[in-house]
């Protein structure tokens, strides 16, 4: 599985540059934003750069990284896998 490097780039929603890396090489780029509601929803008691780093580990799970949208909010997360809102605590 590649290293999950989540950098935070704005506010309001909180906006994060996420990357994939495998032996150094930059193998996915992809921009993410949270909201108030999709935080309170499914970040539960983490901070929010550890919910995005969740969410790609749930996703590298489930497809490729190539498969993964160049730009997403979490809540798109849920609307391809059901299952989301609930598996996502298990990668915190």
């Amino acid at each position: 599985m590649p290293d999950i490097v989540v950098e935070k780039v704005g506010e309001e929603p909180l906006e994060y540059r996420v990357m994939l890396r495998e032996d150094e090489e930059v193998v996915g780029e992809y921009g993410v934003s949270v909201s108030e509601d999709e935080y309170e929803r499914y970040g539960g008691d983490v901070e929010p750069h550890e919910l995005v780093q969740a969410t790609f580990t749930f996703l590298l799970a489930r497809e490729e990284p190539e498969a993964i949208a160049a730009q997403f909010s979490l809540s798109e997360v849920e609307k391809h896998f059901p299952e989301y809102p609930d598996d996502v605590q298990d990668y915190f």
